[in-house]
């Protein structure tokens, strides 16, 4: 861990820990608010109840004192008009006080329910400051925790540098100790003890040998010009080489210090005056200068600011495109070979192989994309170690899973992603949308875990996000705001903050700064335009000059990273395929179920067909359906599975993982495993069950045609599937030529009658292949026999299979023309395939 580092970190966690006390004396005064607010809503309901109960005493009083009237003097009440009015205002005087009191009733009930309102809300306030009091306090205590380990850390890496490079530098003046040591005497005594004291057990070993070996009568007399010279020089020379093996092999730090070395030094990624320009004109960058080490970096902007593209551009993934500018990465210039050696590069689609597990997914990774020298043993502790810093240790053995299988949650599969670029150790990690679709909860703990990679690993992550909410920003330490292809505010996240609050436009009190960033530049209306764009220009008026060093961190790395070999390429992809075929039960079920209904129901329509007469009409349209059944069943399969297979396979080529030619041969081998159990079974089932010839020769005969009919199906469904952009286009061109392959497969319209402008269309059909040979090997030697009524002249019509071969005008072809016509059409496919594979990219 860098010291420099550390010492931010700490002083970052000094910061936190200031805040948390300001919060912490906060609370105390809003609970001093909270208990004289309290008292003196209580004062005041006493005050209320007191004047009420004193109304109430004076209006019984006077109802007394009416009542007492009345009875002493009733005589008085009636006769005089002098007491009815006292009497009425009396009356008066009581429906007055009662009004009042009833209002007064009603006040102070009104006040009494509002007053328990805010008291309840105000309970509530002090239930929440409790529980985010004890949240802020555990939050003090973890970084506490964290920032004692970080001094630890800290201490035990520079005492181990300081004694590595104590060690190095003992090895050095010992080695030129024996250097001179054909020249020179023994050492003097400061130097022994010189050496001594840089490691007391290892030099005092060393020095005995070496004070053994020159104090030798030999050594005196190689000094007085011996005879004896010759053979103490080769002992010295054996001496010599001891010390040098030993000096290669008993410093252990040696190899720790130069990773630790490898891991501290940050990557620098910068990139000056870009700008990238469609072939019709449109500006999508304009003189964009930057630049970024050991940091997560927030891309952020209004749809069609650019965010996207400059990413795509850094990461060297934009074709078709005038790019202009420099970009380099420790003052080396970027090319693709280099990208792929120190980048990783995460889509915003999570495709991956649903039927694989977890630990398999990295583990295939692993094995296609570290270096072939590499031992098993370090490439699974590559794998343990990534699935342990991206907490997938619980999900290893989970199925991934997608819309058909259930498997692991949507943040489990970004993270896995992540994974697999982790593999390689890369410095630099770009993320296209990485929260988009997840909760802010898994959101959350996804950003997190990128910044904890940022800090164990030293490396650089961009990441292009659109306004993500507060608690995510806040996790991003650095921030690129981008409109209509210009870089509005660069710079680490509160920086870019102020430049905003410079500009006039300060972020307002409880709201989100990420928001509050894109608000100012992103117009509601076509009116806001203008204004908006005063806005951008202000902004960038308080952003200073980037000043950008294409030359910054400039080494002579060694960025050499081989891949592993073609063949072993092969294996594993082969592997990798087989599991994930094998995986896939429920599809392997229904093929096998289909293959047995589907061959007892052709057998138990055409059952038994014969040798008579009549069989040469039913005979004909069970081997074309025969051929139809099976490739139109193969070839709907590839369809439905090769678009999503492709588009994982373009993002595995995009990262160098493996040669499309080693992932095209082992997916093709193996899938001829079930291209011919099922056709077996078929054929095993059909061909006795209707009563073809009993030979065995042709019953393989049409086993092989069956499987050649499977495969060259298939193979035009993968030419097709490749070309076609979309699954829906390729689903919608299947069938269109899946029907034309039928129409000229010689059943419906004999080759002989076929028009001129169509004769290309016939060779290039499977299905006539495929029918013709079969039909071919059916009829020829069939005996076809005939009843003394079906006699003409005493002559049976059909008396040989090959009188049909000729009425249907397959006597020009034979068995070998048509296996090599369907070898060459699968051969034709499978290039088409391979090559669009290669060479078409979306």
């Amino acid at each position: 861990m860098d010291v420099d580092s550390s010492s931010d970190r700490i002083d970052h966690l000094e910061r936190y820990v200031t805040e948390l006390e300001d919060l912490i004396a906060a609370r105390g005064d809003l609970s001093t608010i909270y208990h004289d607010t309290i008292t003196s809503l209580r004062q005041h309901l006493e005050e209320s109840d007191l004047k009420r109960m004193k109304d109430a005493e004076t209006i019984e009083r006077m109802r007394a004192e009416v009542v007492l009237l009345q009875y002493i003097f009733p005589a008085f009440s009636e006769s005089t008009q002098l007491d009815d009015v006292q009497s009425t205002e009396t009356s008066e005087l009581i429906t007055t006080l009662q009004e009042e009191n009833a209002e007064l009733r009603h006040i102070i009930s009104q006040r009494f329910t509002t007053l328990s309102t805010e008291a309840s809300s105000l309970m509530k306030e002090r239930d929440q400051l409790k529980d985010s009091c004890a949240l802020l306090l555990a939050q003090y205590t973890r970084l506490q925790n964290t920032r004692a380990e970080a001094i630890e850390d800290r201490d035990r890496m520079e005492a181990q540098l300081k004694e590595s490079e104590k060690k190095r530098h003992g090895l050095k003046t010992m080695l030129s100790l024996l250097e001179k040591q054909r020249v020179q005497p023994i050492p003097s005594q400061h130097t022994r003890a010189n050496l001594v004291a840089l490691d007391p057990p290892f030099f005092s070993e060393g020095m005995r040998k070496f004070e053994v070996t020159t104090q030798t009568p030999q050594h005196t007399d190689r000094m007085a010009g011996d005879k004896e010279t010759e053979k103490f020089v080769e002992q010295g020379k054996k001496e010599e080489q001891e010390l040098t093996e030993m000096k290669d092999v008993a410093p252990d730090d040696k190899k720790v210090i130069e990773e630790l070395e490898s891991n501290l030094t940050p990557l620098t990624l910068a990139w000056k005056g870009l700008s990238v320009e469609t072939p019709n004109k449109k500006k999508l960058l304009s003189n964009v200068s930057g630049e970024i080490a050991a940091s997560l970096l927030a891309i952020m902007g209004p749809s069609g600011s650019g965010k996207t593209t400059l990413m795509n551009v850094l990461a060297n993934r934009v074709r078709g495109v005038k790019i202009t500018g420099e970009i380099r990465i420790n003052g080396h210039k970027v090319s693709s070979s280099l990208l792929k050696k120190v980048s990783g590069y995460v889509m915003q689609d999570d495709l991956l192989f649903e039927h694989l597990t977890v630990e398999e997914t990295m583990h295939y990774t692993a094995e296609l994309r570290l270096p072939r020298e590499m031992s098993h043993e370090e490439k699974k502790k590559r794998v343990d170690e990534a699935l342990s810093q991206l907490g997938l240790d619980g999900c290893r053995n989970t199925v991934v899973g997608g819309a058909t299988v259930k498997g692991i949650s949507g943040g489990e599969r970004k993270r896995l992603c992540v994974g697999m670029e982790l593999i390689t150790y890369p410095k630099l990690i770009f993320l296209d949308e990485p929260t988009s679709g997840l909760d802010s909860s898994t959101a959350l703990s996804l950003i997190t875990t990128l910044g904890n990679l940022v800090s164990i690993r030293n490396c650089t992550i961009l990441c292009t996000i659109h306004q993500p909410q507060s608690k995510i920003f806040n996790l991003f330490h650095s921030v690129l705001v981008m409109s209509k292809g210009h870089i509005v505010a660069m710079g680490r996240r509160m920086d870019v903050i102020e430049q905003y609050g410079r500009a006039g436009f300060p972020c307002p009190e409880f709201t989100n700064p990420a928001d509050h960033l894109l608000d100012v530049i992103t117009p509601l209306n076509t009116e806001d335009k203008d204004k908006v764009q005063e806005n951008v220009v202000a902004i960038q008026g308080e952003l200073s000059t980037i000043q950008v060093d294409l030359e910054k961190g400039m080494v002579e790395g060694d960025y050499k990273h081989e891949r592993s070999s073609w063949f072993n390429q092969f294996f594993i992809l082969a592997r990798r395929t087989t599991k994930s075929l094998l995986r896939q039960r429920l599809v392997i079920i229904t093929q096998f179920i289909q293959s047995i209904l589907m061959a007892i129901l052709i057998g138990a329509v055409f059952y038994q067909i014969g040798n008579g007469q009549s069989s040469t009409i039913r005979r004909q349209p069970v081997l074309f359906f025969c051929v139809i059944n099976q490739g139109i069943f193969a070839a709907l399969m590839i369809i439905n599975s090769f678009p999503s297979e492709r588009s994982i396979t373009l993002r595995e080529r995009a990262a160098g993982t493996y040669y499309v030619s080693a992932y095209f041969l082992a997916k093709s081998m193996v899938e001829l495993i079930p291209l011919i159990l099922f056709p077996t079974i078929f054929s095993c089932i059909v061909y006795w069950m209707v009563g073809l010839q009993h030979h065995a020769g042709k019953f393989f005969l049409f086993l092989f045609f069956i499987v050649l009919t499977n495969i060259a199906s298939t193979s035009v469904a993968l030419a097709i599937s490749a070309i076609c952009r979309t699954t829906t286009l390729a689903v919608t061109v299947l069938p269109m030529a899946l029907e034309i392959f039928r129409l000229f497969g010689g059943f419906f319209l004999a080759p002989i009658n076929l028009p001129r402008g169509f004769v290309w269309l016939d060779a290039l059909s499977y299905v006539k292949w495929a029918y013709t040979g079969i039909s071919i090997n059916e009829l020829t030697g069939l005996v076809i026999t005939c009843t003394d009524a079906q006699r003409v002249n005493g002559v049976c019509p059909i008396e040989r299979g090959e009188q049909t071969i000729q009425n249907l005008g397959f006597d020009k072809f034979n068995i070998g023309e048509c296996i090599g016509a369907l070898f060459a059409i699968i051969i034709g496919c499978r290039i088409i395939a391979f090559l669009a594979l290669r060479f078409i990219k979306r």
